[in-house]
Parts: C-alpha cells; structure tokens; sequence
C-alpha cells in the first residue's frame, strides 16, 4: 500500500434466540361467529375479554464484514472511508442483505486536542416482537438509520488517560412500529 494509507477490516456473527409468551385478545367474530356487531355505537365491543395464549420462539442473527482505508493526509488530518457488508437472517427464510458506507475525519488541532466527526449508514433487523410470524409480519425490511457525529479526543495529566465526548444525530427510517 502507499505511504500513508492502511486497511481495517474485520468479521463478525450475532446469533440470537428469543422466546416471548404473550396473551392475545380475540375479535368478537373468531369467539362468536353469530356477532354481526364489531362495536360502535351501540356500546358493544369488537374483542372479547377472552385472549389466546402465544409462545414465540425465533432464531435471528447476522454475517458481517467491513472495510477501512485509513488515509493520514497530513501529519494532523487523517480521513477514513469504510464500508460495512451484512447479511440477516430472520424467520428463517428472510435474508437480507446491506451495504452500508461510513466516513470518518479525525483533526489532530494540538498535540493533546484531536477534533472528529462522521457519518454513516447503519442497519439492522427489526425486533423478533414485531417481525415474527405468529404476532408480527416476518416480511418487514430492515431497519436503517443515517447517523451524524462529532466529537473530541483530549489527553489528560496522566498518561494513558483521555477524555473522549461525543454527540450524535440519528436520522431513522424504514423502523417497524406496532398498531394499536
């Protein structure tokens, strides 16, 4: 590689399992057939008070690598370009897969004093409580963000010490909400 540039790069697995139980109410018309009445004026109600009982299990995980091309420019300004590669799995057939650009700039201001911001994409699979197949819809997207920072780097009096603050923006979209 040229003077002044080195590659990162990394793997990582997540795989998790969740179980979660829950007690679902029943519309009227699954308990009653007869009930032509879903509620509203007349005062009567469209869910009974009987509820059926759920257990939910469900395996989901990821497969992800990425990439940094960490540029030193100067002597005090280094940029660091990344990607992130992912591949979810949930509900056993729902793969999906990301990439996901990032980009880091670090300013070295004094010997002790280093300024840095960035910005990037994240993604991630949504929550087992919504995106299964008893309760959820097991063919939601994945969720993403786009995510902002700033922040600053300062040494202390003791060596090896440093004080390191930071302030993000996420901006999120494509999120799975629950309905009423």
């Amino acid at each position: 590689l040229r003077k002044g540039l080195r590659l990162r790069t990394g793997l990582d697995l997540l795989v998790q399992q969740s179980e979660f139980d829950a007690e679902i109410p029943v519309p009227v018309p699954y308990r009653n057939p007869a009930s032509v009445s879903l509620g509203g004026p007349d005062g009567v109600s469209a869910v009974t008070t009987d509820a059926e009982p759920v257990n939910v299990k469900q395996v989901l995980g990821s497969v992800g690598a990425y990439l940094d091309g960490v540029c030193d420019r100067t002597p005090r300004l280094q940029v660091i370009p990344g990607v992130r590669v992912d591949l979810f799995f949930y509900n056993e057939d729902n793969v999906r897969p990301t990439v996901d650009p990032r980009l880091t700039v670090r300013y070295r201001l004094t010997e002790k004093l280093l300024l840095k911001g960035g910005v990037g994409l994240y993604s991630q699979a949504p929550a087992p409580n919504v995106s299964n197949s008893v309760v959820g819809n097991p063919n939601l997207v994945l969720e993403h963000a786009l995510q902002l920072s700033l922040g600053v780097e300062r040494e202390l009096f003791i060596p090896d010490l440093m004080l390191d603050a930071q302030v993000y923006f996420n901006y999120r979209y494509d999120n799975a909400v629950t309905t009423d």
